[in-house]
């Protein structure tokens, strides 16, 4: 009989171990499933938005292109200061 009883818990035991790995790889794979999800809309949105600031730099570029002067000087600075800002931003992504 002793020896029936050591078996048992050692099978309840391992049972036991065999039911938290379970646990613990189900919770990893739910989580890093969120974080990829997260993460990729994330990118995206950070695409779409190097996309906005892009089409915005162009606009301001093409304005300049019409005018003269200190105005058109001054849209020229503009475009090329927001083109930095989105470099810069750009920079923070990658890093």
């Amino acid at each position: 009989m002793p020896h029936q009883c050591v078996g048992l818990r050692f099978h309840c035991r391992l049972v036991s171990e065999e039911k938290y790995l379970e646990d613990r790889i189900t919770h990893v794979e739910r989580n890093f499933s969120l974080l990829a999800t997260d993460l990729g809309a994330m990118v995206r949105k950070t695409a779409h938005l190097r996309d906005k600031g892009d089409r915005i730099t162009k606009t301001l570029r093409e304005f300049a292109t019409s005018e003269a002067g200190d105005f058109k000087k001054s849209l020229e600075g503009v475009a090329e200061c927001f083109s930095a800002l989105e470099d810069c931003n750009q920079l923070k992504v990658l890093n």
